[in-house]
């Protein structure tokens, strides 16, 4: 009989046990294996998405920032680039190109009429992880059309501007329209005011002294660099401040005046309000309804008297002087007047060529170009030049009077304009030119009409005008009249002479698409 050995049987057994011990590892590490593999595909996928995105949005985040920048008229300032700065969220770099001559080419365009490319990579916040680098950056194309133009004229600037001297005499008056405010401003020079005229609100004289009399009226205040001479029957409304202060005869300041310098008031002159001067002195029947500011004892003979008490401290602050900007060159550019139909007119220009002219706009908007008329445009006799929608006349003269007029059976607005060409913030005025106005010329009752030229202005005999004048010299006599409206001039504001932004409007988006590379 056999016998069969326990120890070789229970050896067998543990063997058959170890084997499949070693089997389950093995499918357990190659389950973990294709686990661990999925989840790091799994995780490099996410990673590579979410870059995509943030890079993508980086990239649009650049095309925004030029875009804005072309508006707002940064892109010469940045050289046409935008980009982020280092560490700011989104990263993104933004180039600008111009269409020129079909190709394009990187820089800033001149205006809004011209096309423009924005090429912008953006990078990504998270990279992608496991390898997965392909989306970390994404480039983008946006090509911008040429924007649809439109002229905006904001109305600014006084009623009278005038660089050099201005003179107003006779009986010649400025008043208000809609409440505006008819403010007459000389950045150089000396001026006088005389005879009986009237209206102007305010009279800001910034290099030079102002000379009123006569019965000169001033219905608000005066500023004058130098020294204010009031005689004769001159009213002022308000106040009066300046370097120096002489009133005679029977002047009156309605307001209060600030004279630094010596007041000087013989006669019946009168100050209502307060007085501040570095000395005073007083004769005849003058009077000081107010205090008086001085640092010495005012001198007074006669009547003279201060009905206010004497004060040797501070007095109050002078109110400051409206700002009278530099001269603002204006040369003429048809693209400044988008929406305007152009019309050149050269030779012997009559009336009847100029009407002939506006006749062609067909009731359009339009720019009439006369400087290659011989003697530039005139308007006399009973001539009547109409015109039914805004209209632009640019010529070297222009000589109206008589009777005529320029009328329209509209409301419409009327730009006459001598170009300066001199960008040298000086009037330049071509030879030969001037604008004259006189006898008893109009403008119809519902036109308004600037003028501005580097010339002489002169309105006289019997005038009747609406509206405002820009001019390197500019007199008003006779029983000249003006009603202040506000116009402007296309890109720049005449009130402080700023030039406007040289962004644009809104380009249309043409194309984008995303770059490879």
């Amino acid at each position: 009989m056999l016998l069969k050995n326990p120890q070789l049987n229970r050896a067998n057994e543990e063997g058959s046990a170890l084997v499949a011990v070693i089997a389950v590892m093995l499918v357990g590490l190659l389950i973990t294996t294709v686990i661990m593999t999925s989840v790091v595909g799994a995780v490099g996928y996410t990673s590579v998405a979410r870059a995509g995105v943030q890079s993508q949005a980086s990239a649009d985040a650049g095309i925004a920032a030029a875009r804005v920048g072309l508006m707002t008229g940064t892109c010469a300032a940045k050289s046409g680039l935008y980009a982020s700065a280092a560490g700011e969220v989104p990263q993104y770099r933004a180039v600008i190109y111009q269409s020129t001559a079909g190709a394009w080419v990187q820089g800033c365009p001149a205006s809004s009429a011209v096309p423009v490319k924005i090429v912008a990579d953006g990078s990504a916040q998270s990279i992608g992880v496991a390898g997965r680098s392909a989306n970390d950056g994404s480039r983008v194309e946006a090509i911008f059309a040429a924007a649809p133009l439109v002229t905006t004229i904001t109305p600014s600037g006084p009623a009278i501007y005038s660089y050099s001297s201005t003179g107003f005499g006779g009986s010649g008056t400025l008043s208000s329209v809609s409440g505006s405010v008819p403010s007459v401003m000389v950045r150089h020079g000396d001026v006088v005011c005389n005879g009986s005229s009237s209206g102007a609100d305010n009279f800001v004289v910034a290099d030079g002294t102002l000379s009123v009399d006569g019965s000169c009226k001033v219905r608000g205040s005066i500023w004058s660099s130098g020294k204010t001479t009031l005689t004769g029957s001159a009213d002022i409304g308000g106040n009066v401040v300046s370097s120096g202060l002489s009133m005679e005869g029977s002047a009156k300041v309605g307001g209060s005046a600030w004279s630094i310098g010596q007041a000087d008031m013989p006669g019946s002159s009168h100050i209502v309000g307060t007085l501040s001067a570095t000395k005073l002195v007083m004769s005849g029947s003058a009077k000081i309804s107010g205090n008086v500011w001085s640092p010495t004892a005012p001198t007074q003979s006669g009547s003279a008297a201060i009905l206010g008490q004497y004060l040797t401290g501070t007095g109050p602050q002078p109110i400051s002087a409206p700002t009278v900007p530099d001269w603002v060159d204006f040369a003429y550019k048809a693209s400044d007047w988008t929406g305007f139909t152009e019309k050149v007119i050269s030779g012997s220009c009559d009336v009847a060529v100029l009407q002939a002219a506006i006749s062609t706009l067909a009731g359009a908007k339009g720019v009439i170009d006369a400087r290659a008329c011989t003697g530039g445009l005139s308007i006399g006799g009973s001539s009547d030049v109409a015109f039914t929608n805004d209209l632009v006349i640019v010529a070297n003269k222009f000589d109206f009077g008589g009777s005529g007029s320029l009328t329209s059976t509209a409301n419409a607005r009327l730009w006459l304009i001598t170009p300066d060409d001199s960008d040298d913030d000086l009037p330049t005025c071509p030879v030969g030119a001037d604008f004259s106005v006189g006898g008893s010329f109009s403008l119809g009752s519902t036109v308004s009409a600037m003028i501005y030229t580097p010339c002489s202005v002169s309105m006289a005999s019997s005038t009747q005008w609406r509206g405002q004048v820009f001019a390197g010299k500019t007199s008003m006599g006779g029983s000249s009249k003006l009603a202040y409206v506000a116009m402007g001039l296309p890109g720049v504001d005449l009130s402080d002479g700023v030039l406007a932004s040289t962004g644009g409007a809104e380009r249309p988006l043409q194309s984008m698409r995303d770059l490879v590379g």
